[in-house]
């Protein structure tokens, strides 16, 4: 809906870090679209962390899944943004709206 968009731009427009603004934003969708959001986030060494989970109906589900163990992507996907660069960032660490 129009009011998640501009919720969301005014979520991405605030000063923080990244994992806070990404937060934030699964718990918005989390109670608008589905049970469940989790975001991961690909590490230096190509894992996939969780760093932020909503599950509004069940906190300890929220735990849980933060608790899993950085994980290989799945082979059949591919950041949008290519790998993780030999610094450790990719798009995301740049993008204008998380930084």
């Amino acid at each position: 809906s129009s009011e998640i968009l501009a919720e969301t731009g005014r979520l991405m427009a605030e000063a923080g870090a990244a994992e806070e603004k990404l937060d934030a934003l699964v718990r918005l969708v989390a109670d608008d679209f589905g049970d469940v959001a989790v975001v991961s986030l690909a590490g230096p060494d190509g894992l996939l962390r969780r760093v932020a989970v909503s599950r509004p109906a069940d906190p300890a589900v929220e735990r849980d899944l933060l608790l899993f163990p950085p994980a290989a992507p799945h082979p059949d996907v591919r950041a949008a943004d290519g790998p993780v660069s030999s610094t450790g960032t990719t798009a995301v660490d740049d993008h204008p709206a998380l930084t």
